[in-house]
């Protein structure tokens, strides 16, 4: 993941948060959310993924909804097995531009919704695909997190062999 240039990823997903809910305030319930997630997409950037547990519940559980032969499709129970999904998944990606399309807050959850570019590492293919995150929290901590992504573009990117460069 890369933490853009202008307008960091981190800062945009709290500005179009706020835009939503004009009624946030620094003190909020959804600000802090939104402050969590924050922290998680800042250390998976940092590839600490030790770091990203801790905002997470013991009996945290993660799913990623795709086809079959996207190979970080899957569930995941558990802060060890979630992190060492997390580590192989974004192994196999590189390049990875995050763009954010909306963020909202709901009671107990914060959903973000965005679009991706990069490049597949055994291919060396690049792809593009649109995403929707869904962490559900247990008071201050992520105790579910759900990932519906399309697979068009990324499941060609992780098909044959790698093209020259």
């Amino acid at each position: 993941m890369t933490i853009g240039e202008e307008r960091s990823f981190l800062d945009q997903l709290m500005d179009l948060y706020r835009a939503a809910d004009r009624q946030a305030t620094d003190d909020s319930l959804g600000t802090q959310m939104v402050r969590v997630v924050q922290q998680v997409y800042l250390a998976i950037a940092m590839q600490d993924y030790a770091t990203c547990m801790q905002s997470m519940t013991e009996d945290f559980e993660m799913e990623i909804l795709g086809p079959p032969e996207i190979p970080f499709s899957g569930c995941w129970r558990g802060r060890a097995e979630a992190q060492q999904a997390i580590a192989r998944n974004f192994a196999q990606l590189e390049d990875q531009l995050p763009q954010l399309i909306g963020v909202t807050v709901h009671r107990d959850a914060v959903l973000v919704m965005g679009r991706e570019t990069g490049r597949v590492v055994a291919t060396k293919k690049p792809y593009s695909v649109h995403w929707v995150q869904w962490f559900t929290f247990r008071g201050p901590l992520i105790c579910r997190f759900l990932e519906i992504y399309d697979s068009g573009e990324i499941s060609t990117a992780f098909q044959g062999d790698a093209t020259p460069a």
